[in-house]
């Protein structure tokens, strides 16, 4: 997949935005009332598949690529990529259809594409078959060579349009923007930063040669692909079970996980207390095409934890260390969410609470008043709600949001500071485990915030906590992370992975990566490999 350097603001007058004439300010007003017809009577530019369905047919004699036309170049054959087709529908305007998750008809929300023209010009895009509404109209992502990744797009909306989901069940929404190009310049369009396979391989390989610190094993393979299980500290210690990824198209929850893995490798104090299972990406096929929810046989695992079986290989893998273990302290599931703010919490029980409220003296993001810790009908056979029940253990869905506050975004150092905060929090637990918060802020928990004198009194406990038991601690704790972390990264050369199945490492080969996967073909060559 491309691989970006910066994702920072960018200097100023770098962006060279234009007013905008009244036509790009309007929204949609396509004359077409279905996708069928928009694709029977639009002008079709690009097509990412062949495709002979009765409904979206590539044109005859063109099999062997994808499908392209006019001065206007779209792409999204790479590595997480989803665009599946574009129509001009007027001039320097375009209507995208995103492609559906694999063998499914809908789960349409994760987009990343690039768009090239020849000349600068201001283009208009209508995204027309998103699935779910925002609350709040989300400016995608965009990366050139000049600015790194910024939301940088103009004109954005999201509404309801007039089209239909295949099953007929589920409305459409059209993500609306504009952006002005430059002259022969390849522009990359994101919901989120994004995160692939491959960025997982190239942040393991230096942890591969830290055998005496963590062990990196393949959990199952998946849809072609392997997965890797990280495994750290002594077994006889309580466990706790961190995952992500299991909706591919939350990358967010990878560079929290980064964060996570970055701290335990770094905190031999939190390796000697507790022993952990770490499962970076749940859903690696799923994550390589591109798919927002499901795997490649069209399968949501988070719907799937009351009783799992082999369409979901890693969800069983997971499962059965669950079943096996008799003393789990712990377990996190990473998620990305676009309905608030900040990050919050669900979970099936009370169990475990001072986790939590650790979480939020360490974190200054958390949103509390999202947080759930209920039983829900509606989320019986999610990970949280089924294992937690079945097992009688604290579960907790952690739900990381792009926004902090209304339009402040985060950015990847940002999401990996989250997640060594996380793991402050754990370390906070073994400082002063007995430790709870005092009973006016755990009835605010429950009632909410009842008037602004008991939420200055509990901002008041939360300032005198903070500053005895993390003033020291954490600060202590956080720089010897990053320092120590730092010191352990190895550059190596980019080059094919190898096999999970050998259980030993030459010490000569250092240039070899411990995951194996299948790809699919990529058009051509993407932007040079960088990390974030």
């Amino acid at each position: 997949m491309p691989h970006f350097g910066q994702y920072s603001k960018p200097l100023k007058n770098v962006l060279n935005f234009e007013c905008c004439n009244d036509e790009f300010t309007n929204k949609d007003n396509s004359p077409y009332k279905t996708l069928k017809e928009l694709h029977n009577n639009g002008q079709l530019v690009y097509q990412r598949f062949k495709n002979k369905s009765k409904y979206f047919s590539t044109p005859e004699g063109v099999y062997d690529k994808p499908f392209q036309l006019g001065s206007v170049v779209f792409d999204s054959n790479f590595e997480s990529g989803n665009l599946f087709s574009a129509y001009k529908i007027y001039n320097k305007q375009y209507s995208l259809v995103l492609q559906n998750d694999t063998k499914t008809k809908g789960f349409t929300q994760w987009y990343f594409f690039s768009v090239k023209t020849n000349e600068k010009t201001n283009l208009k895009f209508y995204i027309v078959n998103m699935s779910k509404q925002y609350q709040r109209d989300p400016a995608p992502l965009i990366y050139t060579n000049r600015t790194g990744w910024v939301r940088a797009a103009d004109n954005v909306y999201v509404y309801k349009n007039q089209y239909k989901c295949e099953n007929k069940k589920r409305d459409y929404y059209t993500l609306q923007f504009s952006y002005l190009f430059d002259k022969d310049e390849t522009v990359y369009f994101a919901q989120s930063y994004p995160y692939g396979l491959s960025t997982l391989q190239e942040f393991l390989k230096p942890l591969s040669l830290e055998r005496n610190v963590v062990s990196i094993k393949q959990l199952c393979v998946q849809g072609g692909s392997q997965c890797p299980i990280l495994t750290f500290g002594d077994n006889t210690k309580p466990m706790i079970i961190i995952i992500a990824r299991q909706h591919p198209g939350e990358s967010a929850s990878s560079f929290v996980m980064e964060g996570i893995i970055q701290y335990i490798v770094a905190s031999a104090h939190l390796r000697q207390k507790y022993y952990f299972k770490i499962v970076p990406m749940m859903n690696p096929d799923g994550v390589i095409h591109g798919n927002s929810k499901c795997n490649t046989l069209g399968v949501n695992m988070n719907g799937k934890w009351a009783k799992v079986n082999k369409t979901v290989p890693t969800a069983q893998h997971v499962k059965s260390i669950m079943k096996k273990s008799s003393n789990i302290h712990l377990v996190l599931d990473l998620h990305e969410s676009y309905k608030n703010q900040g990050i919050f919490f669900y979970g099936y029980q009370n169990k475990c609470t001072d986790f939590l409220q650790n979480v939020e003296l360490s974190c200054k993001h958390v949103n509390h008043h999202e947080t759930r810790l209920s039983k829900s009908e509606k989320f019986a056979k999610t990970f949280q709600i089924a294992l937690g029940q079945l097992f009688n253990i604290p579960i907790f869905s952690v739900q990381i949001c792009n926004e902090s506050s209304p339009n402040q975004y985060l950015n990847p150092e940002q999401f990996r500071l989250i997640g060594q905060q996380m793991c402050m929090a754990l370390q906070m637990q073994i400082v002063d485990p007995d430790y709870q918060l005092p009973e006016k802020c755990n009835a605010a928990e429950q009632a909410g915030s009842d008037s602004e004198g008991s939420a200055d009194e509990i901002n008041e406990e939360k300032k005198k906590k903070k500053k005895v038991t993390q003033q020291s601690q954490e600060n202590g704790l956080r720089s010897t992370a990053k320092k120590s972390f730092q010191t352990r990264q190895i550059k190596l050369p980019v080059k094919p992975l190898q096999d999970l199945n050998q259980t030993t490492l030459d010490n000569n080969i250092k240039d070899k990566v411990l995951i194996k996967t299948r790809y699919r073909s990529y058009s051509y060559k993407t932007p040079d490999q960088k990390k974030y």
